[in-house]
């Protein structure tokens, strides 16, 4: 650059000194009018040194230099392109910088949503695992209560009351009871119904015939056989009258200790 603008800055007297050029002192030859002898004003022509004339000449004279000057221009460009392009880079680079904290962002509050749907879950199963231990527990702890109360009726209806247990045999009436008899027998057990079940389920039909005793008596005889694992409420009332038959022949009116006076 420094060998550029000297050149520019000795143009001038490079002009003045040329004899070619126009407007130089020297121009003309053996001219009638002296350097001190100045023309008229009015005959005086101006000399065309203008920036394209200068241009010229130092593309003409100094090739070298206007080469420096053209890939001066072109550093400044590249320079200039590449500046932009760090800084479309460097926008990019925030904007990718700004978009992955929105995503990671983002990614963490739905990691922390599904972190709690996942523990709301858990909870509910740990709840419903505790309600239905609770509830086995309940349930077991009322099956123990049912037999129980089982138990204390078994105990009691076969010191009172008129159940069909297995008592100690009597010796049967010869003949048997007649129908009056067998139908007292049946009011007194079960108001004479055969679908009756005592308040603790334990004994069933008209005769009040335990589960125990109905499937012993049915095990024991073979005209009666069928009638084993049947619930005494289920069979038909001649099955019953007949079981009841049965077991007062085998055991007599001892089995209804209550109601089995009505029998003698």
């Amino acid at each position: 650059m420094v060998v550029v603008l000297a050149t520019l800055a000795a143009l001038p007297l490079f002009v003045l000194e040329n004899p070619d050029a126009i407007g130089s002192v020297t121009a003309v030859a053996g001219a009638s009018v002296l350097p001190h002898e100045a023309a008229p004003l009015e005959t005086a022509a101006p000399a065309p040194t203008t920036m394209p004339r200068v241009r010229s000449v130092v593309s003409e004279q100094f090739p070298p230099v206007t080469a420096e000057i053209s890939s001066a221009i072109a550093a400044a460009k590249n320079a200039q392109a590449e500046e932009i392009a760090a800084q479309i880079i460097a926008e990019a680079r925030a904007q990718a910088i700004v978009e992955f904290a929105v995503t990671a962002q983002q990614e963490r509050k739905q990691a922390e949503l599904l972190a709690a749907q996942e523990a709301q879950v858990a909870e509910e199963a740990r709840l419903a695992e505790e309600h239905r231990q609770a509830d086995q527990a309940a349930q077991a702890a009322e099956e123990a209560r049912l037999v129980e109360e089982q138990r204390q009726a078994d105990l009691d209806y076969s010191t009172s009351a008129s159940p069909t247990t297995v008592a100690p045999a009597t010796p049967a009436i010869p003949g048997g009871p007649t129908a009056e008899q067998w139908d007292d027998l049946r009011r007194c057990e079960s108001t004479n119904n055969y679908q009756a079940v005592n308040p603790t389920g334990s004994y069933r039909g008209a005769y009040q015939f335990s589960r125990q005793t109905w499937d012993w008596i049915a095990s024991i005889f073979d005209h009666v056989n069928h009638l084993e694992g049947v619930d005494p409420i289920e069979a038909s009332p001649a099955d019953q009258d007949l079981m009841a038959q049965t077991l007062y022949d085998f055991r007599g009116p001892g089995q209804w200790p209550e109601c089995g006076r009505f029998l003698l």
